[in-house]
């Protein structure tokens, strides 16, 4: 049993029903390392989709949440679903003001994970959904450094 308020992940009924609840009360941000491990499980897709969900309302996001999910986002061989909420998850970080909170190399490994895709023989239902996301990475990363200086 993990040392964070989701526990055991084999109980995924219940980590589901807490998750949706922290998101519901705005408490998520204060279990983001809860949330990365959520993220990093394998074994249960519902899980690892509603912490991909749920990782795009977080208003500060950790380096540890923004690194797993950019690799979910990166991993060639993972589920095409998977991947697209993962950049759904880091386009909606970006947009809701949590790229202020962000360093500007964070803001940047966002930005070129979301190029990658575009640069990559990807298909076409995520190429083009990396199209959407860079727009709105690119919005917010030019706003978040204007007000960073």
């Amino acid at each position: 049993m993990a040392n964070d308020i989701f526990g055991d992940l084999q109980s995924w009924v219940r980590v589901l029903d807490q998750m949706e609840r922290l998101a519901s009360e705005g408490a998520l941000d204060q279990h983001q390392r809860g949330l990365a491990r959520v993220l990093r499980y394998p074994f249960n897709w519902r899980l690892r989709q509603a912490a991909l969900r749920n990782a795009g309302l977080l208003k500060e996001p950790s380096e540890e949440v923004i690194e797993v999910v950019l690799r979910i986002l990166r991993n060639e061989h993972g589920d095409i679903e998977n991947r697209i909420l993962a950049g759904n998850a880091l386009a909606s970080m970006m947009s809701n003001g949590a790229a202020a909170s962000m360093s500007d190399e964070v803001r940047c490994r966002i930005v070129q994970g979301v190029e990658g895709i575009l640069d990559a023989a990807e298909p076409p239902v995520l190429h083009d959904a990396a199209e959407r996301w860079q727009q709105q990475v690119n919005e917010a990363a030019g706003v978040a450094g204007a007000a960073a200086k």
